[in-house]
């Protein structure tokens, strides 16, 4: 199974709660890099998932609004969640929907974010 993976692509994948991690919900995630490895040796995707914050929840420190949801094939108005990076196998994008694209501009952002948030240099991580 190949897939065409680009920086800034929304996809809908199962999320792991953080509080129960056996747990999870399908919702949209933009893909921010992938492993270098060949694909035999344990491939894996980063996301950063993405949310409305319903129920009136707040933003948290780092998380980017996404003002062109439409463009990007959501629904309403929806926020990057970069202080939540997760790691999926690739094969969860096998027959699961893909959403659009975030503006280049806005995946910057979030590398920039990123970078802020942890203990990385993101740029020279993610390129």
């Amino acid at each position: 199974m190949h897939f065409s993976i680009a920086r800034g692509a929304i996809w809908e994948v199962k999320i792991p709660f953080r509080e129960e991690v056996t747990q999870s919900k399908v919702r949209p995630a933009a893909v921010i890099g992938w492993s270098k490895a060949d694909g035999k040796n344990d491939p894996c995707i980063l996301f950063l998932p993405i949310s409305t914050l319903g129920g009136g929840a707040q933003p948290h420190q780092g998380d980017l609004p996404i003002t062109d949801f439409k463009s990007c094939g959501l629904t309403k108005l929806s926020y990057l969640r970069t202080h939540r990076i997760i790691s999926l196998d690739p094969r969860v994008l096998h027959g699961k929907t893909h959403l659009g694209v975030l503006d280049s501009s806005l995946v910057i952002q979030a590398l920039d974010e990123i970078e802020k948030l942890f203990d990385v240099p993101a740029l020279a991580f993610f390129s």
